[in-house]
């Protein structure tokens, strides 16, 4: 391996963010969003209204939705601008712009503050941006909650890292109004993460749990298939409204076996998590009183009384239990294919760095539930839910690397995976829809939705796939996991312990 000066890494990053701002520049520029209701896409009609009249009446699931319209609708007062549905996308567009550089500037100051190498540094960066949302969807689908729900998030790591506190809150606050999820999710892993390490197992009970682990993953996989079988075959539910796609009865029988294998093999490998948590929870005064907890009961209060004040219906959870099956039944494992698709090495080298040998390494607890979560989020399709994640799981794995000499080629082959995987190169925009007003009616054939033109943009968003596609994408992903592996086998184990 050539010996490459840390100035030489420094310069190399900087282009590589320099070419992330271009790209999208470029895009803002010259390339115009979807077409789909007139730029506003699916979601984006419910984002619209508020940024147009923030104190009108909305229901409960997108009140806790509102913080860029809330954003865009101060930019429309203070500069005067129309309530056009353009203006709405034009000023989404480049609010996500501005997403985008204060993310880049949290990337900065975490890289410097976890003293990673150049080459870790530039890995941290590939992970986190060279993906289909930053590349694309910023510009291309704007009008969501996603890209200010990153920057949120990288955000929180950086303050709590930095043991501010008070900026911590604050974003945690501002997440209740962005992903709510994000307020749950991090006080929880801050609360795992701070406690005692020593493992105070009583050795006959852990091996108790051990001997009969075995019935958790065979009842959920067993449950999963029961449900989904009553959902296909009693209730003949095989679509969803807004996924025009629909289930095969002739694979369906196949689809499930994969599909409940996977979800018993990936919870028994988490079997040392379930036992550490056990034995955790066990132990109430490790938690009880902990300003984690304190924060998470005040923002679940906070909830239920902005709720009560707003007094709207909920939307979003009813459909749950029945939507989620089909969709994840469209076709084998197609939540793990969309997010690869959609984010590339990161989920690449998580799964490498999942399944390697790692016997010797010490695992804490609140890694285990990143872990855990993560997969629970990967398994299931529409993959920009995981952008709340991309800086935890980015930074974990960069400390596993962190324990290995990372050559040139390496780090080369990774670039090289984001950048294919970012799909800044794929034309989304000849992506042409029906008016917003017939896309959901008898005047629409729904099979439009499974072909090109359409499938430009659809063929990177899982459920929306055609077959063709899928299993296109499916030998696509397959051959660069191979190959980066193959590149990871190459590596070399430093002196220090991993």
């Amino acid at each position: 391996m050539l010996s490459i000066k840390p100035t030489v890494f420094s310069t190399i990053e900087n282009l590589l963010i320099a070419f992330i701002l271009l790209v999208i520049l470029l895009n803002l520029a010259y390339l115009p969003p979807v077409s789909l209701a007139e730029g506003l896409g699916y979601d984006g009609i419910w984002y619209h209204s508020p940024s147009v009249n923030l104190f009108r009446k909305i229901d409960n699931y997108h009140l806790f939705r509102v913080f860029p319209s809330a954003l865009v609708f101060g930019l429309r007062r203070a500069f005067s601008f129309d309530d056009s549905i353009q203006t709405t996308v034009f000023l989404f567009r480049w609010l996500n712009f501005g997403f985008l550089i204060g993310t880049l500037i949290f990337f900065k100051l975490l890289s410097a503050r976890l003293k990673l190498s150049g080459p870790v540094s530039i890995l941290l960066l590939v992970f986190i941006f060279y993906n289909f949302n930053v590349f694309k969807e910023l510009a291309f689908n704007p009008v969501m909650t996603d890209n200010c729900t990153l920057f949120l998030s990288i955000g929180i790591l950086y303050f709590y890292l930095g043991k501010q506190f008070i900026p911590l809150f604050g974003f945690l606050l501002v997440s209740i109004f962005t992903m709510p999820i994000v307020a749950l999710f991090y006080p929880i892993f801050f609360l795992l993460n701070e406690m005692d390490d020593s493992n105070k197992q009583d050795e006959a009970t852990s091996k108790l749990i051990e001997s009969y682990f075995w019935i958790i993953p065979i009842s959920v996989a067993i449950g999963f298939a029961a449900a989904s079988s009553v959902i296909v075959y009693y209730f003949n539910r095989i679509t969803v409204y807004t996924f025009p796609d629909q289930i095969d009865f002739r694979f369906f029988p196949f689809i499930l076996l994969i599909n409940a294998a996977f979800i018993f093999y990936f919870i028994l490998k988490f079997k040392p998590f379930f036992i550490q948590l056990f034995f955790k929870v066990r132990n109430i005064r490790i938690w009880i009183f902990s300003k984690w907890t304190m924060t998470i009961i005040g923002f679940f209060v906070f909830q239920f009384i902005v709720s009560k004040i707003n007094n709207n219906h909920l939307l979003g959870y009813s459909g749950l239990l029945v939507g989620y099956p089909i969709i994840l039944n469209l076709k084998p494992l197609i939540g793990l294919v969309d997010n690869l698709n959609f984010f590339g090495p990161v989920i690449f080298i998580f799964l490498i760095y999942f399944f390697w040998n790692r016997e010797k390494m010490e695992i804490r607890i609140a890694d285990w539930f990143l872990m855990f979560f993560f997969f629970l989020i990967i398994i299931k399709p529409e993959a920009r839910h995981t952008l709340f994640l991309l800086p935890l799981v980015s930074v974990l794995l960069c400390r596993f690397l962190n324990g290995f000499q990372i050559s040139n080629r390496f780090l080369f082959v990774v670039v090289l995976v984001g950048m294919f995987f970012s799909k800044f190169w794929y034309p989304t925009h000849l992506a042409l829809f029906p008016p917003a007003h017939i896309i959901f009616s008898k005047v629409t054939d729904p099979e439009i939705f499974q072909q090109f033109p359409i499938q430009h943009y659809f063929m990177f968003q899982g459920p929306m796939m055609s077959t063709t596609s899928y299993l296109i994408i499916l030998l696509v992903e397959v051959f660069f996991l191979r190959f980066l592996f193959k590149e990871f086998n190459r590596l070399k184990i430093n002196s220090k312990a991993i």
